[in-house]
């Protein structure tokens, strides 16, 4: 995760957050670790895709940075 890019309101690191919940879905969300409004991007997913989850993350948050 050093490789994502920082925030580009404050310049602080993304959070990523993974929550698998068993045979239900899970969610999965990306911020500012500093909370920066607008600057954050979730979805939810099918078990068993936690690992795709967090490329999807990633992705996402990049393509955040790259439109402010």
């Amino acid at each position: 995760m050093t490789d994502l890019p920082k925030c580009p309101e404050c310049g602080m690191a993304p959070s990523l957050k993974v929550r698998s919940r068993g045979m239900n879905w899970g969610s999965a969300e990306v911020r500012c670790s500093n909370g920066c409004p607008g600057v954050r991007a979730g979805f939810s997913f099918p078990p068993e895709g936690e690992e795709a989850a967090r490329l999807l993350l990633q992705e996402k948050w990049k393509e955040l940075v790259e439109a402010k």
